[in-house]
């Protein structure tokens, strides 16, 4: 995975919610001779893939919620990756649109897309975005792959030399065939996000920032924000299978770009559908690991809120009275101290499936007059 997909901007957020590493304290994996096996994910893969085998497993987290799993062929010329992850906002489409724009800002040479479409993956049609390449890093063949289940995103990586085009493709194809996934999170269908640029229209106003909310706006966010805004599993009051649909559009445009790293400001071109987690109107991607601001209008009020989304975690940041600027978007990365970037509750989200919200204390009940 590229991680840093783009070069850090300045006072990107406050540095308290950058992600911590960590060794794990006890075992995360089950191996057998065929399979290895992420306890947290219930995800399960083969110990081998066409030519290649497992190699290593690395944990950034102790909870596993940052996992990979290393292939090789025998010479180490063709290698893969399966990277399973548990971001806050885990959106196949929006990953696949970061790890593309991180395998193009990276390849020393002009890179060649093939093609992106949608394939199945563990035996569930549909389920995953694949886009191959040629000349990746060279002369290099490429593919990556991405499937959302539940709240985990799963990306594959296959990389080797174009001579050996053949074992990279069949090394993709193995790996997408043989994942499992846990019954409690299904895989759910691929979402393609198509971008372009933004037409020119009128000129973007500023809004204002929502000074001492309320302790039941708040939680009113922090409610929102606890909610995979790409969709999820859910159960009706009658405790059946219900899917939470995505706020997320199926297309977007660059509206403009930060910083000298061209971090691209993505608006909605497409309606959203019916989700009772809002609109997102806007998205700054920050990495290809699921680092990144979404800006959210409520469904009842002119609102819109900051989510911070990173592996593990959505932090409530500041609300506007309407949609901000890309001016203001911008000063969110290159102000220091910017008030609409303070967190305001912090979530954190657990791999098996709990959550912790901090809300900051309600003022205390002034007094009645003349008591």
């Amino acid at each position: 995975m590229i991680r840093k997909l783009f070069v850090v901007l300045a006072a990107l957020i406050p540095a308290s919610l950058q992600a911590q590493t960590a060794q794990p304290a006890q075992p995360l994996w089950t191996v057998t001779d065929a399979r290895h096996a992420l306890i947290p994910a219930g995800v399960s893969l083969p110990r081998t893939a066409a030519s290649l085998t497992v190699a290593q497993t690395r944990d950034l987290r102790p909870d596993g919620g940052d996992s990979n799993l290393l292939y090789r062929s025998s010479d180490g010329q063709v290698i893969a990756t399966a990277y399973l992850y548990y971001p806050g906002l885990a959106h196949s489409g929006l990953s696949a649109y970061a790890t593309d724009s991180g395998i193009r800002e990276n390849s020393r040479s002009p890179i060649e897309a093939l093609g992106t479409r949608v394939v199945d993956a563990g035996g569930v049609t549909g389920a995953a975005i694949r886009i191959d390449y040629r000349n990746y890093m060279g002369a290099n063949a490429s593919t990556a792959a991405f499937v959302k289940a539940g709240r985990w995103i799963i990306k594959f990586r296959v990389t080797g030399p174009e001579a050996r085009r053949g074992e990279v493709m069949a090394a993709m194809d193995a790996l997408l065939a043989n994942v499992r996934f846990n019954p409690a999170s299904p895989a759910r269908p691929a979402a393609p996000l198509a971008v372009s640029d933004c037409p020119a229209g009128a000129a973007q106003r500023d809004a204002a920032l929502i000074e001492n909310e309320e302790f039941a706006q708040l939680t009113a966010h922090g409610i929102l924000a606890l909610v995979d805004g790409a969709g999820e599993e859910a159960r009706n009051e009658n405790g059946t299978a219900a899917a939470l649909p995505s706020r997320i559009p199926s297309t977007m445009c660059v509206s403009s770009r930060i910083g000298q790293a061209r971090v691209p400001i993505l608006r909605p071109l497409s309606a959203t559908g019916e989700s009772p987690s809002g609109r997102t109107r806007a998205i700054v991607i920050l990495s290809d690991s699921g680092t990144m601001l979404e800006i959210v209008q409520a469904l009842t009020t002119p609102t819109h809120v900051l989510l911070y989304h990173q592996i593990g975690s959505t932090s409530v940041l500041g609300s506007f009275d309407a949609m901000p600027s890309d001016r203001q978007i911008t000063a969110f990365f290159t102000e220091r101290n910017n008030p609409a970037t303070q967190v305001r509750v912090p979530i954190r989200l657990h791999p098996n499936g709990d959550t912790d919200m901090t809300l900051p204390s309600p003022e205390a009940e002034r007094p009645a007059p003349g008591t």
